[in-house]
Order: C-alpha cells, then sequence, then structure tokens
C-alpha cells in the first residue's frame, strides 16, 4: 500500500524534478555505502522507486512548501530542513522539491550533523527588487538560541556540497551550463542577529543579516553592497586557503543591514571555524554593524534559488554544525 501511495504521490509532480531529486539522494546514498531509495536495502543499480520500502530508513520529500522536514536525531543537534520557496506563490511558474534520508536510528555522522539532503528547482528569471524565488536550507535549531554573539567560543562549520543539472547530482555545473541555463544562484550560510533578543530569531525582523557565500553562479547573483564585478569588498579574510571578500549595504525590502563574506571561489568543501568572520565584523566597530552583545537567533546553510531554465540540483551529502557558548 505505501508503495502505491509514494508513487501516486510522484505521479503529481513534475517528472523532471522527482526523478531528479530521487536520482541525487541515490547518488548521494552510493557515496556513502548506503542502498538507494525506496529499494529494500538492496543497491539494484537501478531507477530509485524498485521494490517495496523495508528497513526504518526513510525518504522525505516536500514540494513546493515551506514546511520543515525535522532531523529528530536521538542525542545531537537538531535540524529542520526545508525548500522554503518564500518568493514564489502558487500559480506561478517554476517549482521546487527537496528530499532528505533520515536514518532510522536517528543518528548521523556526529551528534552536529545534519541528514544528507539534496533539492531540485527550476524558476524564470525575475526581475525588481526581489529576484530570489526560495532559500532551501537546513537550520540549526539550538535548544540555547538566542545566545549573545559574543559568547559563541566555537563555530566549527563542516559541509560538502554539490549543484549539477545531471541525474546523479555530483557531475558540477560548468561555467558553460550557468551561462546556457541562465542558472543564477549561491550557495551560503545565512545567519540574522538583533539587539533584542525576541527578533534576533525571526529572519523578517531582525535587524542584522549576516552571510557566508561559498559560492555564486549567474550574473544577477551578487550580493548587497557590491558594486561591480571586480568590487573585492571593504575587507578580505582568509579561511583555509579562501579568500572572502565583505560587502555592507542594506535590503530594500526589509531594510536590514547586511554584511556578506563572499568566497573567491567555489568551495565546494569547507571545514573550519567561521568564528573569524564574525570576529573581524565585531572588530570593525563600526555603528551598522552587529556587535558582541548582539543576539544570535537564526543559523541556516542552503541555497538561494534565483533562476534556471533547466532542472538543477543542489545536493548536500555532509553538513555539521557545531555551536558552543561560553
Amino acid at each position: 500500500m505505501l508503495r502505491w501511495l509514494v508513487s501516486a504521490f510522484f505521479l503529481a509532480l513534475p517528472i523532471g524534478t522527482t526523478i531528479g531529486v530521487l536520482l541525487g539522494i541515490q547518488a548521494i546514498n552510493r557515496a556513502n555505502g548506503k542502498p538507494p531509495p525506496f529499494t529494500g536495502g538492496e543497491d539494484t543499480g537501478g531507477l530509485p522507486g524498485l521494490g517495496p520500502l523495508r528497513g526504518k530508513d526513510t525518504v522525505v520529500m516536500k514540494c513546493d512548501v515551506s514546511e520543515g522536514i525535522a532531523s529528530r536525531t536521538k542525542d545531537g543537534l537538531e535540524f529542520s530542513l526545508t525548500a522554503n520557496p518564500w518568493g514564489w506563490k502558487q500559480g506561478e511558474p517554476g517549482n521546487i522539491c527537496l528530499m532528505a534520508n533520515l536514518n532510522g536510528n536517528r543518528t548521523y555522522a556526529t551528534k552536529w550533523s545534519a541528514p544528507a539532503f539534496n533539492v531540485t528547482w527550476q524558476y524564470p528569471r525575475a526581475s525588481g527588487t526581489n529576484n530570489v524565488h526560495a532559500f532551501p536550507n537546513a537550520k540549526v535549531m539550538n535548544k540555547k538560541f538566542p545566545v549573545q554573539a559574543g559568547s559563541v567560543k566555537k563555530l566549527d562549520f563542516d559541509v560538502s556540497w554539490h549543484l549539477s543539472l545531471k541525474n546523479d547530482s555530483l557531475t558540477e555545473v560548468t561555467g558553460a551550463d550557468v551561462t546556457t541555463n541562465a542558472i543564477n544562484a549561491n550557495v551560503a550560510v545565512d545567519m540574522f542577529l538583533d539587539t533584542d533578543s525576541t527578533k534576533a530569531g525571526k529572519p523578517e525582523s531582525a535587524s542584522h543579516e549576516v552571510m557566508v557565500w561559498f559560492a555564486n553562479f549567474g550574473t544577477d547573483t551578487f550580493p548587497i553592497g557590491k558594486a561591480s564585478v571586480a568590487d573585492k569588498g571593504l575587507k578580505t579574510k582568509t579561511l583555509n586557503g579562501t579568500d572572502f571578500y565583505l560587502y555592507y549595504g542594506q535590503n530594500q525590502v526589509t531594510k536590514q543591514k547586511v554584511l556578506s563574506w563572499v568566497a573567491s571561489k567555489p568551495t565546494n568543501t569547507f571545514k573550519g571555524s567561521l568564528r573569524p568572520l564574525l570576529d573581524e565584523i565585531f572588530a570593525s566597530n563600526n555603528a551598522d554593524y552587529p556587535t558582541k552583545t548582539d543576539y544570535l537567533g537564526y543559523f541556516a546553510f542552503g541555497q538561494e534559488a534565483y533562476s534556471s531554465t533547466k532542472n538543477v540540483t543542489f545536493s548536500v551529502p555532509e553538513l555539521s554544525v557545531d555551536l558552543e557558548t561560553s
């Protein structure tokens, strides 16, 4: 019965998106020595969706909704994974599907790890002040939030991600792919802060947004405050061999003050601390920047999906966030 329900659900979705997401999960599973979804624990090498669902590991999919998928870890950091199509409305062109691998034993690589997930999406190019359709992401559900930024003594961030037009989801897009398919997107950590602890956890209310971009694709994907292609920002900070440039400006829609550290080149793998980037901001003593006494209430990693004329898949086989306070 479950198999038929799953099949009926898939028939209601855009075929290209559904198959793309499933094959992306299959690639992630194989990379981690696990069977494809819905195969009953056997890697037959065929398309996912064959055979009855057995065992306790599950694959959960959400399409075109902001409803989150909870990681529900046994003894570790909780995450909420969501497609988050906040800049899109029902009936408008485009679609997005997020699929997450949830382990039956409710444990992952480390106590700070998120489930493997991927997102397949396609949206037309938009004009105006808001050209972002969605921010699919894994949000940290830290029970200590909000916390004063100065009390964060450890912010270790490990991630491996891919952006692909291929069904295996591990074949990276090329510059030609980006141009031909008008792909506009970034890959970023998103944080929100405010002097008011009740506002710090609300992206729509917080006074400051701090982002760390690990990649940006396309001609429309500029951080707020970047004046030109050649603009290398206000400051440069090198982490793990990659230069990050700092940009500052105001979001004209939300009126929030936005600071963005942008990698000089696509950084698909990062293992290290993000704390130096926050410290650099605090040390500036700029009245327009957040301070150590402000509250950090939101931390998420994902992709801002602007546009693509073809289905594109963002996959995250590895993600962990070790955030500790004093």
